[in-house]
């Protein structure tokens, strides 16, 4: 057995995510008490950016952000997880999907990351103007452009890292190579995509169906 008393998950998954994700499968870390608070927080970075440019204000998107962050993030994870784990048995991966959701929601990280350094500091500039139609910058200081460039590009970066680690944390639970994992993750978001726009097209058919 390896060795794992030197790996801090927080710090390791950055940097050495297969073998990260191999201790957590072994940890407590891979429990519901660290999936549920992480598939919350990603779920408020996603709401975050559905009601950016809204007409909500910022109560009502970090209301909306914390409630529907919590049922949104849940559920996408579950789905998510799912749809990588079948994808994963298509191209030969032998993960199991309880692994599967470990290795999907630890993948997250990132993206968790990304609420706290790029979210808070928009926050704090900008504040309800986030979420509301209109010039983002009228009225602030000209500092604030350069500001927000660099925490965009931050943001894309994260976004880079976050698709290197859970392209190895899928495939080191799907026992294969990183660059099948990102096939298999990809390949689980393409179907992830199109479940969520036939259920889109059932829910307005629904709706045009309840209005004639």
């Amino acid at each position: 057995m390896e060795n794992y008393q030197e790996i801090n998950p927080w710090k390791h998954i950055w940097t050495r995510p297969r073998q990260t994700m191999a201790y957590l499968l072994q940890s407590d870390y891979s429990g519901w008490k660290w999936i549920i608070p992480l598939a919350w927080l990603a779920g408020v970075y996603d709401i975050l950016f559905v009601f950016m440019d809204k007409s909500v204000g910022l109560f009502g998107a970090l209301v909306y952000g914390i409630i529907l962050g919590l049922i949104g993030g849940i559920v996408s994870l579950l789905v998510e997880s799912l749809l990588v784990w079948l994808s994963g048995k298509m191209l030969g991966g032998t993960g199991e999907w309880r692994d599967v959701l470990s290795a999907v929601t630890w993948g997250k990280v990132p993206i968790v990351t990304a609420l706290f350094v790029y979210w808070v500091p928009m926050l704090l500039m900008f504040g309800g103007r986030l979420f509301q139609k209109g010039d983002l910058f009228e009225g602030k200081p000209f500092v604030f452009v350069p500001i927000a460039i660099l925490l965009f590009l931050l943001l894309l970066v994260i976004w880079v890292w976050y698709l290197y680690v859970i392209s190895n944390t899928v495939a080191k639970v799907h026992q294969v190579s990183g660059w099948k994992g990102f096939g298999i993750f990809l390949l689980g978001k393409l179907f992830y995509l199109i479940a969520a726009g036939i259920l889109g097209v059932l829910v307005m058919v629904v709706l045009i169906s309840a209005l004639i």
